[in-house]
């Protein structure tokens, strides 16, 4: 029996912009994220200022459990753009965090 629980995803939204040595990765404001995983409830946010964004994806409250690993899916919408990106982000999460800690290079589920 799989046990019901959540995820919180974080990221960063960039663009690189050329300056005289080469480009810099700077932060787009107010672009649409959306993260899905199976099993969980979907997020859709907006990003801050530096392009930072956060979502808390609950358990299904249609009873659809999640298990690892998780397929996770991030796309985003550039600020007052029609077409999303296609995944912007796709992967697995393989584990489950341990209490009080997070997954290397994944989003921190428990």
């Amino acid at each position: 029996m799989a046990t019901a629980f959540g995820c919180l995803v974080s990221g960063r939204v960039t663009v690189d912009v050329p300056d005289g040595s080469g480009s810099t990765k700077v932060g787009v404001e107010g672009a649409l994220v959306d993260v899905e995983v199976d099993g969980l409830t979907a997020c859709t946010t907006v990003t801050s200022k530096g392009g930072n964004y956060v979502c808390t994806l609950a358990p299904d409250p249609s009873g659809s459990t999640a298990e690892f690993p998780l397929e996770l899916r991030v796309t985003v919408t550039p600020p007052g753009g029609a077409n999303p990106t296609a995944a912007a982000f796709a992967g697995a999460i393989t584990e489950s965090a341990v209490f009080g800690g997070s997954v290397p290079t994944a989003p921190t589920c428990s």
